[in-house]
């Protein structure tokens, strides 16, 4: 939880979880949404792929607008290198 200057209070979240998760859902709709904007959307509902799955999510949370900010798909090294 971070509190700001101007008082707004943002959450980090870090979650890894499977596929069918409303949350990947959400990011993945997100995601398009953000990509479409620059020409570079998939054309589909959501932007989803094999990595939701595997990797950490980073959620920029609102909890006073009820919104998510910003996401980011990570992978620590170490675990990729023992996934291959």
């Amino acid at each position: 939880l971070r509190q700001f200057e101007d008082g707004r209070k943002l959450v980090i979240y870090r979650c890894n979880t499977n596929r069918t998760s409303p949350i990947i859902d959400e990011l993945g709709r997100l995601r398009e949404r953000c990509y479409r904007d620059i020409g570079a959307g998939t054309g589909n509902d959501r932007d989803n792929d094999v990595f939701d799955e595997s990797y950490y999510h980073i959620i920029l949370w609102d909890p006073s607008d009820v919104e998510i900010l910003g996401a980011y798909r990570v992978m620590p090294v170490g675990e990729q290198l023992a996934q291959h």
